[in-house]
Order: structure tokens, then C-alpha cells, then sequence
């Protein structure tokens, strides 16, 4: 039998869902925004319109989510239907080649765990953040006809209700997680830290 998890906690947990992102994601693009175009500059463009219009997406659902059914359902909508929705999100961008996903190397639902290229650019981000004390905005890789843009995540002060260490989880969504997530790598961050990334892929035509 589930215990329900408090309605506060898991507002503060779903409002980090976009807060975490450094794009603006108040107005998504439109068709016409995601345009064929080639050169660096352009790749830049594209990718960061792309991971706006999933942010907007995720953004717009979620809040509907809360109010239609409550901030209970905001847990599993956030692990679990965010993807469909990246789906549809994905079916306007097909038809210029470009597809876009959340990925981490330390991920709560399997579907978002990272590929070889993938673990490479949140190394490079991870890497960055540890010398320098800087995070890149992007990284970009091309692979044979595609072409791969990854826009960091990081961890804000919300999202450590979810995702920081013991002391930050309150025990109600701590036991929800193990619960629901036996196997959950997406614990123990501190605010500031990588938290993953948004793989955006542009496909050659």
C-alpha cells in the first residue's frame, strides 16, 4: 500500500522539471523556426530551438497534469509519461531531421540512460564544471550523416528534493523512490552539479 507524497514536495519536484534548464522555454518556435540549414552557427540554432520546444512541451503538460489530477500524478508523469510526450514533441521535428531526448549517466527511468557519444559530451560538461568551474552552453559532435548538439542540465536548489543527498530527500518522497525506483542512480547531487543533458540530433539530408 503507497503512502501519498505530500502536495508541496511534489510541486517543488515537478517546477524543477524545466527550472533546471538554462533555455528560454516560454514561447516555443514554430514550424517555420526549425529550418534545414548547415554551418556551425546554424547547428547552434537549430539544436537550441529543439530543446526549447521540448521544454515548453514538458512545461505546458506538466502544469496541466497538476491541475487536472493533482501534484501526485506529477511523479509518475515526470518519469514515465514525459517520454510519450517527447514523442509526439519529436513527431513535428521529423520532417526536418531532428530529434531530441534528455539523457544522464545517472538516470531514475532506464529509457533515459546515455549512449557512448552521449557519455562523452556529459564527461566534456562534468570535466568543465570540475577545472574550470564553468559550464560549456553546448557541445557538438558529428557522427557520419548526423550531427549531435547537447545543451547541459544542471541541478538547482528544487531539484534536491528530488535528486539531492539523505538529508535534502524528504522521507516521503525518499520512500516513494525506492518504491517506485529500486534501482535509481539520480541521487546524492549537490546544487550546481550536471545533472545530464539534452541530446539534440540533426540529421543530414
Amino acid at each position: 500500500m503507497s503512502s501519498k507524497i505530500p502536495g508541496s514536495l511534489l510541486l517543488l519536484s515537478a517546477i524543477l522539471l524545466w527550472s533546471s534548464f538554462p533555455v528560454n522555454a516560454d514561447t516555443p518556435p514554430s514550424d517555420k523556426e526549425i529550418t534545414q540549414k548547415t554551418g556551425r552557427e546554424e547547428i547552434i540554432e537549430k539544436g537550441e530551438e529543439a530543446a526549447k520546444r521540448l521544454i515548453h512541451a514538458l512545461k505546458a503538460h506538466l502544469t496541466k497534469a497538476i491541475k487536472s489530477k493533482g501534484v501526485v500524478s506529477a511523479v509518475k508523469y515526470c518519469s514515465l509519461a514525459a517520454e510519450g510526450l517527447s514523442g509526439s514533441v519529436n513527431d513535428t521535428l521529423k520532417k526536418d531531421g531532428v530529434n531530441v531526448k534528455r539523457v544522464s549517466d545517472r538516470f531514475r527511468n532506464p529509457a533515459n540512460k546515455p549512449d557512448r557519444t552521449d557519455l562523452v559530451a556529459i564527461r566534456y560538461f562534468r570535466d568543465s564544471l570540475k577545472r574550470d568551474s564553468y559550464l560549456p552552453p553546448y557541445y557538438i559532435t558529428k557522427q557520419g550523416a548526423q550531427t549531435r548538439y547537447y545543451k547541459p542540465i544542471r541541478i538547482g536548489k528544487l531539484c534536491l528534493k528530488c535528486h539531492g543527498t539523505e538529508k535534502d530527500i524528504p522521507k516521503a518522497v525518499a520512500k516513494y523512490l525506492r518504491e517506485h525506483y529500486p534501482e535509481d542512480r539520480a541521487t546524492g547531487y549537490k546544487e550546481g552539479d550536471l545533472r545530464g543533458v539534452i541530446r539534440v540530433t540533426l540529421n543530414s539530408n
